[in-house]
């Protein structure tokens, strides 16, 4: 399987390009400062983390974490 990582999964863009990857069998790896639609958290091949980009404390330390 492949790998994607996208930001904003808990709405607009994300969100719709984390359902279209996830439909398509990917891993998506995605964060987003709100927790995401129950619809996205039913998939067994998201990986979900409360990430908030505008935040740059820690960020580095954050993602390498989670990915």
């Amino acid at each position: 399987m492949e790998n994607v990582f996208i930001t904003g999964i808990s709405s607009g863009i994300g969100l719709e390009l984390a359902k279209l990857f996830l439909l398509k069998g990917y891993h998506v790896y995605g964060g987003s400062r709100r927790k995401p639609p129950d619809e996205l958290l039913q998939y067994s091949n998201l990986y979900f983390s409360s990430i908030d980009l505008s935040e740059m404390n820690g960020i580095e330390e954050k993602l390498n974490n989670f990915l």
